[in-house]
């Protein structure tokens, strides 16, 4: 993984699509797979890091976790008002390849790590900008901040060795929360076969080990924090916001809070 340090915000939107290559073949950057995918942080020194592996679940297998996610279903269901279905189907949850065919299942675990539930899944965003508000949202003004970006493939066929962490992507075509087209998310999942069994791994594990330049690029750009006010207004300028992106009543707070305090202190 290369990192580079800019001086700021401006450079990072400026120069970042330099360090990938353009997709081959006349391939467009919009379409899923060959577009870059970013992913902003608060601290530069934060890695990659999934809610499932925060909640103590780095080696969960694929099996396993599809269980977890249909044995809320009843419980989700009742509470939420909604009707999503989840037919056991053991064949289907042996690996992600098969798993990942299943809408249903797709759209239902998106839209429970949305509102929280530990997920495998580790979101990006289609826009640096969007990244960018994210990185600096609960930055300190004393900490640099980072902004990872991802590219899948740059036009040949995506391959992998045996038994090695692979990454796989999820893209943007989903019926689910609301905040998955407004923050225009797209999400990865990092898998390894382990003893017949496909676990989900900290992406980490597939970066120390990738040195393909041409497929699953992945560059973390490192700005500095104290830029974090005149970056955040900058942004809410073209209608990026904790609000915007949030949609409900503690998003308005957070944003209200931003333009009416902040905003007088910088």
């Amino acid at each position: 993984m290369k990192e580079i340090n800019d001086s700021s915000f401006e450079e990072f939107i400026h120069c970042h699509m330099d360090h990938f290559p353009s997709p081959k073949g006349g391939v467009r950057r919009s379409q899923s797979h060959y577009q870059i995918l970013y992913r902003g942080l608060s601290r530069h020194e934060y890695e990659l890091e999934t809610s499932l592996e925060r909640y103590g679940h780095s080696q969960c297998t694929v099996q396993k976790y599809a269980k977890y996610v249909s044995s809320c279903c009843a419980e989700y269901n009742s509470y939420m008002g909604t009707d999503y279905l989840m037919v056991p189907d053991s064949e289907k949850w042996q690996n992600w390849v098969s798993l990942s065919q299943d809408q249903t299942f797709l759209e239902l675990a998106v839209q429970l790590r949305h509102h929280g539930f530990p997920s495998p899944l580790l979101d990006w965003t289609a826009s640096p900008y969007i990244a960018a508000y994210f990185a600096y949202a609960n930055a300190d003004l004393d900490r640099d901040v980072a902004v990872y970006a991802y590219m899948e493939i740059t036009g040949h066929g995506k391959s992998g060795v045996c038994g090695a962490p692979q990454i796989h992507s999820i893209g943007p075509h989903l019926n689910t929360h609301e905040r998955h087209h407004i923050q225009q998310g797209q999400y990865t999942v990092c898998t390894q076969l382990k003893k017949d069994c496909e676990v989900f791994v900290p992406h980490e594990e597939f970066v120390s080990e990738n040195n393909n330049e041409e497929q699953d690029i992945l560059v973390k750009f490192v700005m500095p924090g104290e830029e974090r006010d005149r970056v955040l207004n900058d942004l809410s300028r073209m209608n990026v916001n904790a609000y915007t992106l949030f949609r409900n009543e503690e998003g308005l707070c957070n944003f209200l809070a931003q333009k009416h305090l902040r905003q007088h202190e910088s």
